[in-house]
């Protein structure tokens, strides 16, 4: 009997311990959430004609409500945001033309952050196409898969869009 009662301790303390850290990475999530958004410069609502963000996550549809302005840099942070979900990327625009081609790889992630039990992604296999670029607008499409330090698993973002107006810098 005394192993039984041992057992079944030990199985208790093992699941509490596992649910402490499902507890501790969602509200590690939700405050890199909170950080990023206190420390962002406004984003802007999307629309069919000004900043747009659209993927397939795992086959659901997922269109930002958001994102963050252009920052008239060389280095643009294309982000959407939805309910606290976001997909988000850098482009190094010099030299960008219709066609030209972004792998991302360990030291070029993209960043997704969902609701899951995982939380955090990394998108380090996939790429990001330019499809126009001109005076008046940055336009893409990206894909990739995410994977977690956390977790075995893995996330598939399929057929994302991306657009941010470009004001001419004066």
């Amino acid at each position: 009997m005394k192993p039984l009662i041992f057992l079944l301790a030990a199985i208790s303390i093992l699941c509490s311990c596992q649910n402490k850290q499902q507890s501790d990475a969602k509200k590690l999530m939700s405050d890199i959430q909170s950080t990023m958004k206190a420390n962002s410069p406004g984003f802007i609502p999307t629309s069919k004609n000004g900043y747009w963000m659209s993927a397939n996550i795992d086959g659901k549809e997922w269109t930002a409500s958001a994102m963050l302005p252009d920052d008239k840099s060389d280095s643009k942070r294309i982000q959407g945001e939805k309910d606290g979900e976001s997909i988000g990327f850098y482009i190094w625009t010099r030299g960008l033309a219709p066609g030209k081609r972004f792998a991302f790889s360990d030291k070029r992630a993209a960043d997704l952050m969902t609701h899951d039990d995982v939380g955090i992604w990394g998108g380090r296999k996939g790429e990001i196409v330019i499809t126009r670029i001109d005076d008046s607008a940055l336009e893409g499409t990206f894909t990739f898969t995410g994977s977690s330090t956390n977790s075995n698993k893995t996330i598939q973002v399929t057929n994302g869009t991306f657009r941010i107006p470009l004001t001419p810098t004066q």
